[in-house]
């Protein structure tokens, strides 16, 4: 299997959350297996990423090269002299990458099926459904 890397990222960072939810011994050990399977490629995104804002984009007050506005849009702080098409197609570029070829770790249909109901608003189950049982 091959994911873009954005999508790793995506599932890298919700795997780190479920973590955080302490859904028992199974749930972290699956949790734990896939974040290994994704490491390299979540780093070289994480790394890549900085490249790319640092080039085009100033940090503010806070840090950071991109904000969240009031209504939940990102906006970049860009340098003066920024090509916007440039930097749109390296993030694009960068986003959709293909992944290496690996084999997921799939959750058991029994600790699947065990599993106590949780705040799914936070989580986006769709983007893990090719680590769960179908």
């Amino acid at each position: 299997m091959k994911l873009p890397l954005n999508i790793v990222y995506e599932t890298t960072c919700m795997l780190l959350q479920i973590k955080t939810l302490k859904l028992g011994l199974k749930v972290d050990y699956w949790c734990n297996k896939n974040i290994k399977l994704f490491a390299d490629e979540y780093n070289f995104y994480l790394e890549q990423l900085n490249d790319i804002y640092s080039r085009y984009c100033n940090k503010d007050n806070a840090e950071q090269y991109v904000k969240i506005n009031d209504n939940g849009g990102i906006e970049f702080n860009f340098k003066p002299d920024t090509n916007i098409k440039d930097f749109e197609k390296e993030m694009i570029d960068l986003m959709y990458m293909p992944s290496d070829e690996f084999e997921p770790y799939i959750m058991s249909e029994d600790v699947f099926n065990s599993l106590p109901n949780v705040e799914s608003s936070k989580f986006n189950i769709d983007l893990l459904a090719f680590l769960l049982p179908e």
